[in-house]
């Protein structure tokens, strides 16, 4: 009897220690199964695009750069021929690839103190029936996406639908959609954009620069961006700033809102689902690969740029009170951003080889 009642004691804490290892390993794989889906497949189901399966992306896979060197999978018309050009490449990429139809939702979602006004301008003034410019303009970061849903899905029905706004990359999965974007000299384009939000410049109507001057404390509007690095302001140098452009590829996930090297390998992959991304100190080829890879709906856009060059509006765009960085500043923040500087260059490389591509190389000199 004692043997039995010893055996049944035993028996009990076997059953308590296995249904304890148990409900270990149930929290555990739950927690990897969130970990997996809040940056592994998130990025899956975000760029439908495999990543394992994909050459043609940037990160552990082969490099695009290295790939468009090495793949004998371009393929491309005579030069008399180039707006017909398109580039194969593997899994999709949308890089560098002509849209001819008329079909079609244009999404520049442009990047703050890159130029965009001067094409917004230039855009107004083409007669190719194009429905837009349509203005996204989101109140709070929260409303960016929504916005851009709906902005999206109020065009599918229209051709050439044409939308541009302060808004970040989302993959819409829909063949119709296409991006194109501009990037600047990342401390260029951080100097740049700290002057305009305190001072604004020429294009702004008195209320605005009022309002622009409201949003800024009154002991540091006057500072220039020298002394608002030595305060270590997060107008300058916080991680929002610092990885600015970056953020902008890369997406919606939250860690997007971080610079951080997994930011940086998003931003670089997303590239693949733009048609273009120019270069703002080689604006004249960025606005001659615009209309050479959307002819149907940028037909005519370096006449009109060539038209507002040296002009009043043109003047106008520069920011107020501007004051360059000094030397020091400069390599200072120049370290702190080294990983936007690193998608910056990997973008100027990869617009420099679509400018081979299309025969383009040149353009910048008229």
């Amino acid at each position: 009897m004692t043997r039995l009642i010893g055996c049944t004691r035993l028996s009990r804490i076997t059953i308590v220690i296995v249904m304890f290892v148990l409900l270990l390993l149930s929290i555990l794989f739950t927690i990897n199964l969130y970990h997996k889906r809040d940056v592994g497949l998130f990025r899956e189901n975000h760029n439908y695009v495999s990543r394992d399966q994909c050459p043609c992306v940037s990160g552990s896979r082969k490099d695009p750069i290295q790939a468009v060197y090495n793949d004998t999978n371009l393929a491309y018309n005579s030069p008399e021929e180039s707006q017909r050009l398109t580039i194969v490449k593997p899994c999709g990429s949308r890089y560098g690839k002509a849209v001819l139809g008329d079909d079609i939702t244009v999404v520049y979602n442009r990047v703050p103190k890159c130029g965009s006004r001067m094409l917004i301008h230039c855009v107004r003034a083409l007669k190719n029936h194009i429905h837009g410019p349509l203005s996204m303009i989101p109140q709070k970061y929260k409303d960016e996406l929504p916005l851009l849903t709906r902005s999206v899905d109020g065009v599918k029905s229209r051709k050439r639908a044409f939308l541009e706004g302060h808004v970040r990359f989302n993959n819409f999965q829909n063949e119709n959609v296409y991006f194109f974007n501009m990037v600047r000299d990342p401390l260029d384009r951080l100097v740049s954009s700290f002057y305009f939000n305190r001072h604004g410049d020429g294009l702004l109507s008195p209320k605005q620069l009022e309002e622009l001057r409201k949003n800024t404390h009154p002991e540091v509007i006057d500072e220039t961006f020298d002394e608002c690095v030595h305060h270590e302001r997060l107008s300058c140098t916080g991680p929002k700033m610092l990885g600015y452009m970056m953020g902008f590829f890369c997406g919606y996930h939250p860690m997007c809102r971080k610079p951080t090297q997994w930011t940086l390998e998003e931003a670089k992959r997303n590239l693949d689902y733009y048609t273009v991304v120019g270069i703002v100190e080689q604006y004249n080829s960025s606005m001659r690969a615009l209309e050479f890879l959307f002819p149907s709906m940028f037909s005519g856009l370096v006449k009109k740029y060539y038209s507002h060059q040296g002009t009043d509006y043109q003047a106008k765009t520069h920011a107020y009170r501007y004051v360059p960085p000094s030397p020091e500043v400069r390599s200072l923040m120049k370290e702190k951003m080294k990983l936007e500087y690193e998608f910056y260059e990997y973008t100027k490389l990869r617009f420099d080889m679509l400018l081979d591509e299309l025969h383009l190389k040149d353009s910048d000199v008229r």
